[in-house]
């Protein structure tokens, strides 16, 4: 997640060049896609859990 942060920042900072930007920006993405896909994953465990539990779920989990 830091890393992801790094990123964010060095491109809002607008020193880099186009290419250094773009070679960033994708792996900013590719972290964000991994970052998506854990917390995919940890959803499925709640949800998981919850339910092994009869804990009722009345929606998606959302975190909040």
């Amino acid at each position: 997640m830091n890393d992801l942060r790094n990123i964010v920042v060095e491109l809002e900072s607008g020193t880099l060049s186009l290419e250094t930007s773009l070679d960033r920006f994708e792996q900013g993405m590719a972290l964000a896609k991994t970052c998506e896909q854990k917390l995919g994953e940890a959803t499925g465990r709640v949800e998981k859990i919850m339910k092994d539990f009869s804990v009722e779920i009345v929606g998606p989990f959302t975190g909040e």
